[in-house]
């Protein structure tokens, strides 16, 4: 994972923790994130990576805390963003499946965003799923990057292709959702430095 590789949120968010960790570390989130091999034999390592994590944990959970209003109508929204997330769900896999397409859940997909076509839907109906079965058929993979929060689904699907068409279900813009989904990312990250660390050090 060389080279930055995630959204402009996280980005924002990762200089936040850094500067709230204020060097706590000789190493920052910033510089583990891009490159993890680069540490890989520094003595303790793996005991500072879950101290950072721990940290890190403890600034996001701080700034959600001031998001109270926003996670009250993210929570009222989610009956129905599952709902619809689960049989997208269905008509990708059930057409992936008579396609012979693989649906992967990579540790790290690096591709250029701004090239995306991107799709936001708000309902499963009938030429919604028409829609989702023509992407699958032309795609060479899925990438499913959908996410779940407190047991419900939030869809999000990457067709890849001739083109990258990534399919949504559609959420307001609401700042509670942008912070979960980047810290989801950033565990996701530190899991990848910490995995990668121990593979060279193994």
């Amino acid at each position: 994972m060389a080279g930055q590789a995630w959204n402009s949120y996280t980005d924002y968010l990762i200089n936040v923790i850094d500067a709230k960790l204020n060097r706590k570390y000789d190493i920052t989130v910033r510089d583990l994130f891009t490159d993890p091999s680069r540490f890989a034999g520094k003595q303790g390592i793996s005991n500072t990576i879950g101290s950072m994590k721990a940290d890190a944990d403890g600034i996001i959970d701080a700034l959600a805390a001031v998001r109270s209003s926003d996670k009250d109508a993210f929570n009222a929204s989610l009956p129905k963003l599952d709902a619809i997330s689960k049989k997208i769900a269905a008509v990708v896999t059930t057409q992936a499946k008579q396609s012979g397409i693989p649906i992967i859940n990579p540790d790290a997909f690096n591709r250029n965003e701004s090239d995306d076509i991107v799709i936001a839907i708000s309902n499963a109906d009938a030429d919604v799923q028409a829609l989702v079965q023509k992407l699958a058929s032309a795609s060479l993979f899925i990438v499913d990057m959908s996410v779940s929060y407190n047991n419900y689904l939030i869809g999000s699907w990457l067709f890849s292709g001739n083109r990258n068409y990534l399919l949504n279900v559609y959420m307001e813009q609401n700042d509670f959702v942008m912070l979960q989904s980047s810290k989801d990312e950033i565990d996701a990250m530190f899991a990848y430095a910490l995995s990668t660390i121990n593979g060279l050090n193994a």
